[in-house]
């Protein structure tokens, strides 16, 4: 998280044309992939079977949460400041929840797993077929979500600009539109992983 706190705020000061762009989120991209695992994994340690579900689902539901407010800071801010004070802006939410993971986790134990000595952990992985389906399918769900995520707001910016709309306000408006699915993402995965919604017997 600190690593990603520090790439989202680089990305905001520093990326100015396509290729530091993407270098700076591939970064950014990189360390959220590494903290949302690590995190499950955390929960999954520190939680007993009947508060593990709630615990994770308040867990992945903030990553909508945290995407449809970053939206809704973009629609205000674009018409009135520009792309470089969004950026800005919304990359704050990175250095906060870093500096609230270290508060939160400074005094909890590390839990370690035992290690087998003779064999590696990329061997260990690459053998185990389920779990290289498992990562496989993640990594396709992933780049599946952030194409759609990446580009919903641009392509409805696009649509609002068609209709007769300035830029910037149309550029606005796509991020409030596109908020409102983040919203019932959030709801979602609270919902389904806190046994709010139970599958039928």
């Amino acid at each position: 998280m600190t690593v990603g706190a520090l790439a989202a705020m680089s990305f905001a000061l520093f990326a100015r044309d396509y290729s530091s762009g993407l270098i700076l989120y591939s970064l950014v991209g990189l360390a959220l992939g590494g903290s949302s695992a690590t995190g499950l994994m955390l929960l999954s340690e520190r939680y007993p079977a009947a508060k593990r579900g709630t615990s994770m689902g308040y867990f992945i539901a903030s990553t909508p949460a945290g995407y449809a407010l970053c939206l809704v800071v973009t629609g205000l801010i674009l018409p009135i400041g520009g792309c470089k004070l969004s950026f800005l802006l919304t990359s704050l939410g990175a250095p906060i929840g870093a500096g609230l993971a270290w508060v939160t986790l400074w005094r909890t134990p590390n839990t370690l797993a035992q290690r087998q000595a003779q064999r590696g952990v990329a061997r260990l992985i690459l053998e185990n077929k389920p779990a290289m389906l498992l990562i496989a399918g993640y990594t396709f769900q992933a780049w599946e979500l952030l194409g759609m995520w990446v580009w919903t707001p641009a392509f409805q910016a696009a649509c609002f600009a068609l209709g007769g709309g300035g830029h910037l306000k149309a550029a606005g408006m796509g991020a409030y539109v596109t908020a409102f699915p983040h919203f019932t993402g959030m709801l979602a995965s609270y919902s389904s992983k806190s046994g709010i919604v139970r599958s039928p017997r």
